[in-house]
């Protein structure tokens, strides 16, 4: 096993150089980022298994930071480390995706053993099977059908949070009002580890009256109805993106946007661009190799979307599942995956 990688961004040098000094005595490979940018490129570019961010010194450029750290990299835990003890500012920090807060005023001692408690903590959620931590993890993407009300239909969403027996997601709204409202029957699909569950339940409550958020009752029975045909490997590197338009003899239609990897594996891709593409859109997807990506040219049909924000700008992550790839490219994407190590 590798060391465990720490970010630390702070543009206050002496305190992150002695936090960096003391983690890397305690075994962590640190990675240190004085200023925003250097910050976020180090988080687009590189694998994290922990963030620390100073948010104080930064004033509101720190809660944006966060919030665009966590729409990157949310499934990465972000210690916020706030200038001065604040209330609002650490309920704030927990509202935006941090997992945790502490004031500069901590001790050192209680940093690191912080430090380990969140690193042990989201070792297990990774390497657990089924659990409901696992799959319940707040900023989760869930297929919801809507099984009955005014509005049925299937809808993505998110999971905002969970406790013993209940589990808050996303609100959904369309013309006319909220779609979830209490009493609705739904149907949850949620993707964890190598496997698709789903469960059957019922919408509790609002959250609020100004909370976009609905509470959704825990199942007694959770089904397991479908395993990854294929390991994944997280690897990011380029390659284009163009629309199929399947009128045409499915000749490549408009311009090819370049989009970076997520992850990738015989039986798909999932990606970042700041190109939109319509819903179940069939794409053509090619790889020019490198990075530790084989050259490879495929067919696919856009199957999940989510629209997400870098540096105020907006984004689209989109997988795809291949529809059409000759052997020879399935067969270099499995010895990549093999190669790099699979997850």
């Amino acid at each position: 096993m590798g060391q465990q990688r720490i970010l630390i961004t702070d543009e206050d040098a002496k305190s992150s150089g002695a936090i960096s000094s003391e983690l890397e005595k305690a075994g962590y490979a640190v990675v240190l980022a004085h200023d925003s940018a250097e910050a976020m490129d180090c988080i687009r570019l590189s694998e994290f298994d922990l963030i620390l961010l100073g948010i104080g010194s930064r004033g509101a450029d720190g809660f944006e930071m966060l919030r665009e750290i966590c729409n990157i990299r949310h499934e990465v835990p972000v210690i916020a480390m706030l200038a001065h003890t604040s209330r609002d500012a650490a309920a704030k920090a927990i509202t935006m995706g941090a997992v945790t807060c502490v004031c500069k005023s901590y001790g050192m001692e209680a940093l690191l053993a912080l430090v380990k408690t969140t690193l042990d903590a989201y070792k297990a959620l990774a390497n657990a099977d089924s659990t409901q931590m696992g799959l319940f993890a707040k900023g989760h993407i869930v297929l919801l059908e809507v099984l009955d009300g005014d509005r049925p239909g299937s809808y993505q969403t998110a999971i905002e949070g969970q406790d013993d027996k209940t589990l808050i997601v996303t609100c959904l709204s369309r013309a006319g009002g909220p779609i979830l409202e209490p009493g609705i029957q739904v149907s949850l699909g949620i993707a964890c580890q190598d496997a698709l569950y789903s469960f059957e339940s019922t919408v509790l409550a609002r959250c609020d009256e100004d909370s976009a958020a609905v509470v959704i009752g825990k199942p007694s029975v959770i089904y397991r109805i479908q395993r990854r045909l294929y390991p994944r490997m997280r690897i990011k590197a380029s390659i284009a993106v163009s629309l199929i338009d399947k009128e045409l003899l499915d000749r490549e239609v408009g311009p090819a946007f370049r989009a970076r990897t997520e992850d990738v594996s015989a039986g798909g891709v999932r990606i970042i661009m700041d190109g939109e593409l319509p819903e179940s859109a069939d794409v053509s997807v090619r790889a020019s190799g490198g990075n530790g990506l084989p050259h490879f040219t495929g067919r696919g049909r856009v199957i999940r979307s989510r629209q997400m924000r870098v540096n105020g700008l907006p984004y689209w992550e989109y997988a795809i599942q291949f529809t059409r790839i000759d052997e020879d490219a399935k067969c270099a994407l499995q010895e990549a995956v093999e190669t790099s190590g699979v997850w």
